[in-house]
Order: C-alpha cells, then structure tokens, then sequence
C-alpha cells in the first residue's frame, strides 16, 4: 500500500470568552466551506471553526447541544457525551436559506442518538441557536440491519446523503447507507418521518497489522465519489476505546468500486478530512483524536492523487 506524508499544520486550539485558550480534542469530523474548517468532537459539546490562512491560530467555537458541562472523570464522560462524530454541509432550504451544518451523534448508545443543525450567514457562520433533532427513530430503523450501529460520517453527494456505519471486529461490515437528499431535507423540516436507506454499499477495506480498518469519516467529491478515512482500531464495542494500529485514505464509486490510496505514518487516528482540486491532483485536511482527554488534535495537510 503507498505511504501517505501528511504535513503537521497545528495543534488545534480554541480561545474562550476570557481570551484563554484550551486544546480541541478528540476531533471526528472535517467541513469545508470557503477558507474555513469545521469541526465537531465525540468528546465536546460545540462546533468548532478554523482558518485556513491561520491554523495556528485559535479557533472559535459555538454551542450545539444544550447540555450541562460535560464531566472531567473520563467514566462519566463517556457515558454522557453526546459522541458527536460526523458533521456535512446542507444545502439552503426554506428552513435555513444560506445552507446549514448537521452534526450527528454516532448512534451507539441511547445517549448518543441526537443531531443537531446549524443555520449558517451569508457569510458562513453560525447563525440563530443550534435545532436538535432526536434521531432514535431512524437509528433504529438502521438497527434492523446494524445491530451494532455505529455512525461515524457524512456527506452529501450528487443529490444523496450518505452515513457511514462503521465496521467492528466482530465481524459486522464497513457500509455506506444512502437517502435521497429530498428525503433528508424533508424530515429535517418537519415534512416527512424518517425512512429506512434506499441504497447500501459495502466497504471491503480489509486490515492493518491484523487490526480491521473501520470507516471514520467521508468528503464527497464532484463527480459522486466519495472519499474516505478508516482507522485499525482493535476493539469489537463501539463505546470502548482500543489500540490503534493506524489510518488509511480511500475512494468509493457510486457502483461500490473501492480503491485504497494509502496509509498514513504511524498509529495516527484520523477521524475527519475534506479535500478540494488542485490542478491534477488534491488537497486534503485531516483532523486526529488521540483518545485522550487535554491532548489537542492535530491538524495534518497533504496532497493527494485520486485516480
């Protein structure tokens, strides 16, 4: 398998109301829009924005789950945390006429079942309060395939949406579930109730070191294939952490063909990226979560060739 060589571009940070800052952990996902990243975390309760001109600097960061603080005792926060851990870009709707931002919960606990959508200026920040969303009613309906759910990414791709289940060792299949984006849109507005996936592709993405790679993240590119981040993590329960053997990078066609571009070094966990064209080839974003409380994740850069 090539060997991908990301470049080290910051450790993230956040600045508080009383210009402190404080480290962006546990990162899951990657939005791009215009010159500035956004980040959700399965171990936070906002949304996060980065500049591209400036990724050093510190980002901001705004509430998207109406909940108490979240406990430092790591126990405790992992069994309240709202594991956000995919975000995507919606198009503008009637609802939110300049686009939006949905967040959505990884669906592995009765906890972990709420999304949230933010309204975005004409500009590209947030705008007005964050609306919740309880998605029990859909999860469950995925939970007749995928008792073991685990949804991990997102993204909105030639007029679909797809969620990524992610794969665990126990023998339960990497897979891409797709709606019409109509359909999204629809319940999101109160229009429709939720309905099972229309299409469902399976992803075959093999080990690392005898570790299973588990999809963690998608960016949809132009043409309606879909990128995509896996990690070999050894663990066969969605909620626990395990050791991570390291992260690859492929892309997936609309027919299911799947090609893997590479690894990335080390025992990296990468959770989220974007990339966009750069004359022949890509650039990518990639954000890590180290599974650690108070270590920053890191923000990696790199140019890739997507065949």
């Amino acid at each position: 398998m090539n060997r991908l060589s990301p470049r080290h571009l910051a450790d993230l940070q956040l600045q508080d109301g009383r210009g402190q800052t404080q480290a962006w952990c546990a990162a899951s996902a990657l939005v791009l829009l215009g010159e500035r990243l956004y980040s959700v975390a399965d171990d936070e309760l906002g949304l996060a924005a980065f500049e591209l001109a400036a990724p050093g600097r510190p980002g901001r960061c705004w509430p998207l789950v109406a909940a108490p603080q979240l406990p430092e005792q790591p126990a405790l926060r992992k069994a309240r945390k709202p594991d956000l851990e995919a975000l995507c870009s919606l198009p503008a709707a009637p609802t939110w006429p300049q686009g939006a931002l949905l967040a959505l919960g990884s669906g592995s606990t009765p906890a972990r079942c709420g999304w949230a959508l933010q309204a975005l200026d004409a500009a590209g920040l947030p705008s007005g309060p964050p609306r919740a969303f309880d998605a029990r009613a859909l999860y469950a309906l995925l939970q007749r395939e995928h008792p073991v759910l685990n949804i991990e990414g997102a993204c909105v791709a030639v007029g679909h949406v797809w969620l990524a289940q992610r794969g665990h060792p126990g023998g339960q299949r990497n897979r891409l579930l797709g709606w019409p984006l109509q359909a999204l849109l629809a319940w999101l507005q109160g229009e429709a109730a939720p309905r099972p996936p229309e299409q469902a592709l399976d992803c075959e993405l093999g080990a690392l070191d005898g570790v299973p790679l588990g999809l963690t993240d998608l960016c949809a590119l132009p043409d309606g294939r879909i990128l995509f981040s896996a990690a070999a993590e050894d663990s066969d329960n969605p909620v626990a952490d395990g050791a991570v053997a390291g992260s690859v990078l492929g892309c997936l066609a609309p027919t299911g063909q799947l090609a893997l571009l590479g690894r990335l070094p080390g025992s990296l966990k990468v959770e989220g990226l974007v990339a966009r064209p750069e004359g022949q080839s890509w650039r990518a974003w990639l954000v890590t979560d180290a599974d650690q409380r108070g270590q920053a994740a890191q923000l990696l850069e790199l140019s890739l060739q997507i065949p």
